[in-house]
């Protein structure tokens, strides 16, 4: 099997998108700072200022559009929670989100799921925890085992979902094209 794509094997030099909601912005503060003290160059996607009524979605998306079109290597996310910067990182394919809190986890988020996006709280950890945690993330390599590598290529295909825009324009195209997608896989 070949190497999975990963942004510390693609790339000599990290570009860390970095992007919140108000939730997050001290944080962010805090790790932009911090980022350029160990020599990582980072892209600062907002907000700038804290607007107690912006919507996470919007930062998550823009951070997953600057990292699809290649303009940064891998990302953080901070919200209040995490969860909600998770779950919309994760709609999208070549996009593996990790809601991580402590170091441990986050090095696992690497070295077994080639994380490209690591996800944290700003309310939920201290200063020196999530800094610690960010820092595991950006030194721990994916480790290219067939076995992760296995897993990672089935969560991208089984996930694939070709009426899933459909849906929501016209529920009732996109179930006749879900039946004739299950019929011609039951003939073949």
């Amino acid at each position: 099997m070949t190497a999975f794509q990963d942004w510390q094997t693609d790339s000599d030099k990290i570009i860390l998108g970095v992007a919140t909601d108000h939730g997050g912005l001290a944080k962010k503060t805090l790790v932009l700072a911090k980022l350029k003290e160990w020599g990582v160059a980072a892209v600062d996607l907002g907000p700038t200022t804290e607007q107690p009524d912006d919507d996470y979605p919007d930062f998550a998306v823009k951070l997953v559009e600057a990292l699809r079109q290649k303009t940064v290597t891998a990302g953080l996310l901070i919200c209040r929670s995490g969860i909600g910067m998770s779950i919309v990182a994760n709609r999208f394919h070549g996009i593996r989100a990790a809601l991580c809190t402590t170091p441990a986890a986050a090095a696992l988020s690497r070295s077994h799921n080639a994380s490209n996006i690591l996800v944290s709280g700003g309310d939920q950890m201290p200063d020196d925890d999530f800094l610690a945690t960010v820092k595991a993330w950006l030194e721990t390599p994916f480790s290219q085992k067939e076995r992760h590598i296995r897993r990672l290529r089935k969560a991208e295909t089984m996930t694939v979902d070709d009426n899933e825009t459909l849906q929501f324009a016209d529920p009732e195209i996109a179930a006749i094209m879900a039946r004739e997608t299950a019929r011609t896989a039951a003939s073949n």
